[in-house]
């Protein structure tokens, strides 16, 4: 009895990811990346503060606190998804939108925001995005998102357009992850 060869299509198979990625997003529950993501995942968002995001339990937190903010949040591919020759590295644009109605409570110890968090404010977030993937056996190993949530904080009114209100560099933050990402 022989093996069967099967020829595994890597554009196809980082389209079913990032449509399943989106997906999970979708549903507004954080289990849903469980298939998504490997056990010792790291990801990366320079709004979420310098340290990353290590394990699945931590970016389910992450997400959780994600979708307690913005309990209508959407996520919508823009454009196609990129992928790396070696089929080991995927990049994908998005457009975020929902309501800000829940508080945002990760988010307090990284930033020293108030001790409940960020208060809702109600507003609308609109926002597009990129994010960037490494992959491990099919599954999300190291991941980094970069969203305009500068500007979408301001609109928020979470903090100040300029001067020393600002809760971190994002643009330092930015760097240092670009650089560490690859």
């Amino acid at each position: 009895m022989g093996l069967a060869v099967v020829d595994v299509d890597p554009v196809d198979q980082a389209e079913r990811l990032m449509g399943r990625w989106l997906d999970a997003w979708n549903t507004r529950d954080p289990e849903a990346f469980s298939w998504l993501v490997t056990s010792d995942v790291v990801f990366e968002d320079p709004m979420s503060g310098s340290e990353p995001i290590c394990g699945r339990a931590e970016y389910f937190r992450y997400l959780k606190a994600v979708f307690t903010a913005f309990p209508n949040l959407e996520v919508r591919q823009v454009g196609p998804v990129h992928f790396s020759l070696d089929g080991h590295s995927l990049a994908v644009g998005y457009r975020m939108t929902g309501d800000f109605t829940g508080e945002l409570l990760y988010w307090r110890n990284r930033f020293h925001a108030h001790p409940r968090g960020w208060a809702p404010t109600g507003r609308r977030l609109e926002t597009g995005g990129v994010s960037m993937f490494q992959l491990r056996h099919g599954l999300i190993n190291r991941g980094l998102g970069v969203v305009n949530m500068l500007d979408s904080a301001v609109r928020q009114g979470l903090v100040q357009a300029e001067g020393p209100g600002l809760p971190c560099s994002v643009r330092q933050t930015l760097d240092r992850v670009v650089s560490q990402f690859g």
